[in-house]
């Protein structure tokens, strides 16, 4: 059985799993070396003792024998940005700093060294930018006159307009192109592939007003679930405040209880992002392929522009405008396009990486075929995610979603308008069990509470996943 107005719930699979390939991809962008940090305990105190004593030399001889092994480690990669920036090495210190923030964005130190290189190289924008993210508080106290003399030297004047400063345009301030990409094998079970009710039967005063109608393969069916996915991006810097990017994601599912169900998605995007006195914003273009049973289903491309505004270094406030064109080949009365945006702002708790967030969405539907109205609605959503380091190796992540939607003309089966509460709740745990390779376990629960038997279902994805990821940096 096939339903245009049933159309958004045939692809829970697909943006379920999105949802997880985004938040894994979050908690895998910065690798860390932490199973090699006991093989020198005294190495990091030792070599801060030399660079607090204005010895520098002494402690890059002992943190460049190491950083073949400790790369991506934050405390080792902070010590190493500062030793190499007491030599005069300001293009590897940027480089180590910048490693730094790719685990801890908060991290007080690296911000005010990299505004200092900044200062440096005559590039005022990214200086404020980056000494905007100081908590002077957090700093070590022989950073504190430093911090005193930056302050004045950028705000005690007037400051240029935003801009490359002097900077050569061509020149990324001394970042270079970063490549990154991961693989992904998982095993689980879904309770319910179709998003289907639990009903076998249901009167569709749209068929039959007296005799129930079996639903066959479109109602509640579990099966287990293989799924394989590969993922890789790549961010190049342009100018010191503008840098473009693009990623590529393939993913086949493989259902064993529903093989006509086999998914295959293939994602591209790509985008550019311009720092401006701290603020980020972003544009990007999109498009996915989807396959079911080789056969292809679904499509869509689409634009999206984002900003993020830091109030501070805890709170940043984020905000997001999507449009997206899908159209189904084989239904083309489910073709739509869609139009939604909304705000989020996220807390850090401490400067290990733990933060909170909540927002909320709003978006509009509506079909390309006049003839269908029952595919528009409008929708609301709101979410709460949570992000938990456990310890140097296992990260802990949470999310609450809430979704309304109010469809726009009655439904052709029930013959009655739609209204759908769809609430998600899932649980990730990310553990780095050796460099470059992570165990992740999974559950995530689904209930949409609709005012239609036919589209009222619950369902749940429980998973276990091995990944390896790799990262590249190029100067």
């Amino acid at each position: 059985m096939h339903s245009t107005s049933s159309r958004p719930d045939r692809f829970r699979s697909v943006r379920l799993w999105s949802v997880f390939r985004s938040a894994l991809l979050c908690l895998g962008l910065g690798v860390s070396a932490a199973a090699y940090a006991e093989r020198a305990p005294d190495l990091l105190e030792s070599s801060r003792a030399w660079l607090e004593q204005g010895k520098p030399e002494l402690a890059l001889s002992r943190l460049g024998a190491e950083e073949h092994r400790r790369a991506g480690e934050s405390a080792f990669d902070l010590l190493l940005g500062w030793a190499l920036m007491a030599s005069g090495r300001d293009d590897e210190a940027a480089f180590a700093l910048e490693r730094v923030l790719m685990l801890d964005r908060q991290q007080s130190q690296a911000h005010l060294q990299l505004a200092m290189l900044a200062k440096r190289r005559g590039d005022t924008p990214q200086a404020e930018a980056h000494f905007r993210r100081v908590d002077a508080e957090r700093l070590p106290p022989i950073f504190k006159p430093e911090w005193q003399r930056l302050r004045d030297a950028l705000f005690t004047q007037p400051s240029p307009q935003a801009g490359l400063s002097g900077n050569d345009p061509g020149k990324p301030g001394g970042q270079g192109t970063r490549l990154a990409g991961n693989l992904l094998f998982g095993m689980g079970y879904d309770t319910n592939v179709t998003s289907g009710p639990h009903a076998e039967a249901l009167i569709l005063p749209g068929i039959s007003s007296t005799l129930p109608i079996l639903l066959g393969r479109s109602s509640r069916q579990g099966s287990p679930l293989l799924t394989v996915t590969g993922n890789g991006s790549f961010l190049t810097p342009l100018t010191s405040h503008t840098a473009v990017g693009g990623a590529l994601s393939v993913t086949q599912n493989a259902l064993s209880q529903r093989q006509d169900l086999d998914e295959t998605t293939i994602t591209g995007m790509l985008g550019v992002s311009h720092v401006m006195a701290g603020d980020t914003v972003s544009l990007a273009g999109f498009s996915q392929d989807y396959r079911v049973d080789k056969e292809a289903y679904r499509s869509f491309w689409g634009g999206a522009t984002s900003w993020s505004h830091p109030l501070n270094d805890r709170h940043t406030w984020i905000g997001h405008v999507q449009y997206l064109n899908d159209d189904y080949p084989f239904y083309p009365r489910d073709s739509m396009q869609r139009v939604a945006g909304g705000m989020a702002d996220e807390i850090a708790l401490d400067k290990k990486g733990a933060h909170v967030s909540g927002g909320w969405r709003v978006g509009r539907e509506w079909p390309k075929d006049d003839a269908a109205p029952q595919v528009g609605l409008r929708l609301v959503g709101l979410d709460l995610g949570t992000k938990w380091p456990v310890s140097e190796t296992v990260t802990a992540q949470g999310l609450l979603q809430y979704e309304r939607k109010d469809y726009d003309a009655r439904d052709l089966y029930h013959l009655w308008q739609r209204n759908d509460d769809l609430w998600t709740l899932g649980g990730f745990v990310d553990w780095e069990y050796a460099r470059h390779w992570h165990l992740m376990p999974s559950i995530t629960h689904l209930h949409n509470q609709s005012n239609l038997a036919l589209y009222q279902y619950d369902r749940t994805l429980i998973t276990l996943a091995l990944r390896w990821d790799f990262v590249h940096e190029k100067q």
